[in-house]
């Protein structure tokens, strides 16, 4: 089964991800470091701490929103 790849713009560049990772994650795979405070791959994200805060937008023109990596799915 292939899996559903997401294309997404990080930095200026545009890359793929398989679906259903986190943003941090994703960064992470890019070794772009993402500072956290409490995050534990083993457990669920809570997002309370907002360490791993992140800058996002739906596309090219959108507003960016501040969010926490940890808990935030790729859109």
């Amino acid at each position: 089964m292939n899996a559903a790849r997401l294309k997404v713009v990080v930095d200026g560049k545009e890359r793929e991800f398989p679906a259903g990772l986190s943003v941090l994650q994703d960064l992470r795979a890019l070794e772009i470091e993402v500072p956290t405070l409490r995050h534990d791959d083993r457990l669920a994200p809570v997002g309370q701490c907002w360490s791993c805060t992140v800058e996002i937008s739906a596309g090219p023109g959108l507003p960016f929103h501040n969010r926490p990596g940890c808990r935030e799915p790729l859109p």
